[in-house]
């Protein structure tokens, strides 16, 4: 018992750290995050949080344009997640933390791909993206999700009107879901 609430401790600490470096992220203070991402990696052995911490390092690469570092980073948490889906036991928690996971790793390869200008490969993460935000309940993904589609590029249609009208909705429901839920 002494040992499983140790490994709940350690699990714990490990997804605060990672929750930390996004906050850095967010507040652009990427040597910040990065250090405490590196920390995470070092010293779990908890497949969730590496694949997340990889995860966050994909954005980070992403925001610095470290290419070659971006898809090496991203190697390695597609591998934890492949290990993760050879087991079945989960929690609700633990789960919940895996389809977080895989919703950011489709929103960021989806970012990134629009980027370095490989549209079709953007669209396709996205569509991967439909059912898994389905199946969780995180407005933040949620959003970036909606504001990715919405933001152009991404839709095709018969006619300009047609999809800057279906672009359109998808920012309008992104904005009443922000709002109804305390974003800016």
């Amino acid at each position: 018992e002494r040992v499983l609430a140790m490994n709940c401790s350690a699990d714990m600490h490990s997804e605060a750290l990672n929750n930390l470096a996004l906050y850095h992220i967010g507040k652009m203070e990427y040597d910040v995050a990065d250090s405490i991402l590196c920390h995470v990696i070092e010293t779990t052995d908890n497949n969730i949080e590496l694949a997340i911490a990889n995860i966050q390092q994909m954005k980070l690469c992403q925001r610095e344009s470290r290419n070659k570092d971006f898809y090496s980073v991203r190697q390695k948490a597609i591998n934890h997640l492949k290990r993760l889906k050879e087991e079945s036991n989960y929690t609700d928690r633990q789960r919940k933390r895996i389809v977080y996971a895989e919703a950011e790793l489709r929103l960021i390869t989806s970012v990134y791909d629009y980027y370095v200008g490989r549209i079709q490969e953007s669209i396709d993460q996205l569509h991967e993206m439909d059912s898994i935000i389905v199946m969780q309940k995180d407005t933040a993904q949620t959003l970036a999700y909606l504001y990715n589609i919405g933001a152009g590029g991404i839709l095709s249609g018969s006619s300009k009107e047609y999809v800057s009208h279906m672009e359109y909705d998808y920012l309008l429901q992104c904005y009443t879901v922000a709002e109804e839920n305390g974003y800016k």
